[in-house]
C-alpha cells in the first residue's frame, strides 16, 4: 500500500495509476502523516520516504535485502544523494547547490557523529514502533530527530545502506540555504 499525505508533491516519475492500493489522507505535517501510514501498514516493515525525495530504481529492494541478510537490523537508512538542477544557473546559485550538497548530505556520519539518523528515507521493522513509539506530533520540526534518538537510545540496530539511494533536490538560493542551516542548527541545539 502507498499512503499519500497532504504535502505530497507528484514527481514526473509518479506512477500512481500502476499501484494497486493507494490512500490519500489529509494530515498536518510529516509526523502525523507518518503515524497515520504506520497505523495502516500491515506488513512486517514500513518504508518511510518523505515527499521531497525520489527513490532510485531498486532502492527499496536493496534496503529490504539488507534487512533480510542482517536479521538483527531493525532500521535501514537509505543514502540521500543530492539532485542538482540540470538547467542554466548563475555561478552563485551553483555554488550554493554544491555547498548544500557538501554540508547536508552525509547520512552515514550523522548516525555516528550526531547520534541520530535521517528518517526521510528509512525502512523500519514495525516492531520498532511498538518498542519506541511513533513520531511526536507536538514539535513537528524535530519529530524525526527526536524519534531517531529514542530508537538509538533503546539499542535498536540501525544500519546504513549505501546501495539504497534516494535523490533530494539541493537548495538553489542563499535564503533557502540559511533557512535549512538554521533548521538543522536549531534541531541539534534542542537535543
Amino acid at each position: 500500500m502507498i499512503l499519500l499525505a497532504r504535502w505530497y508533491k507528484p514527481h514526473a516519475s509518479d506512477r500512481r495509476g500502476e499501484c494497486p492500493s493507494i490512500r490519500t489522507l489529509a494530515t498536518v505535517g510529516p509526523a502525523a502523516a507518518r503515524n497515520k501510514g504506520i497505523s495502516f501498514a500491515n506488513g512486517e516493515a514500513v518504508a518511510l520516504f518523505d515527499s521531497d525525495v525520489m527513490p532510485a530504481a531498486q532502492c527499496l529492494e536493496r534496503a529490504m535485502r539488507m534487512m533480510k541478510d542482517q536479521p538483527q537490523c531493525q532500521v535501514v537508512v537509505c543514502r540521500v544523494d543530492p539532485l542538482f538542477f540540470s538547467g542554466k544557473m548563475s555561478y552563485i546559485r551553483r555554488a550554493v547547490e554544491w555547498f548544500d550538497a557538501v554540508t547536508h548530505y552525509n547520512p552515514r556520519d550523522w548516525m555516528t557523529d550526531a547520534g541520530t539518523f535521517v528518517a526521510k528515507a528509512t525502512i523500519v521493522r514495525k516492531e520498532v514502533f511498538a518498542q519506541c513509539g511513533l513520531f511526536s506530533e507536538l514539535c513537528p520540526e524535530a519529530a524525526s530527530e527526536e524519534w531517531a534518538r529514542r530508537v538509538l537510545a533503546a539499542g535498536v540496530k540501525v544500519a546504513f545502506c549505501r546501495n539504497a539511494v534516494v535523490h533530494h533536490e539541493t537548495v538553489r538560493s542563499i535564503a533557502e540555504l540559511r533557512r535549512k542551516s538554521s533548521a538543522y542548527r536549531g534541531t541539534l541545539l534542542r537535543w
